[in-house]
């Protein structure tokens, strides 16, 4: 979603698929992983919370 392309000259990758297996041969398979701990620390809460909120407004709905 950042790839810089110059005028004048080809993207560095085709597409996801492209890009995903450049990355996995440059650099392995983790790679793709790399970003997971922090992405699932912020989104885990933030799920947990939504869905117990969701819950409880679909409960005061459902009273009405």
């Amino acid at each position: 979603m950042n790839m810089k392309v110059e005028p004048g000259t080809e993207p560095p990758y085709a597409g996801a698929l492209d890009c995903a297996l450049k990355t996995v041969r440059a650099e392995g398979p983790m790679a793709l992983y790399r970003g997971f701990i922090p992405t699932i620390s912020r989104q885990g809460p933030f799920t947990v919370v939504l869905f117990v909120t969701l819950e409880q407004v679909r409960k005061m709905f459902k009273d009405y």
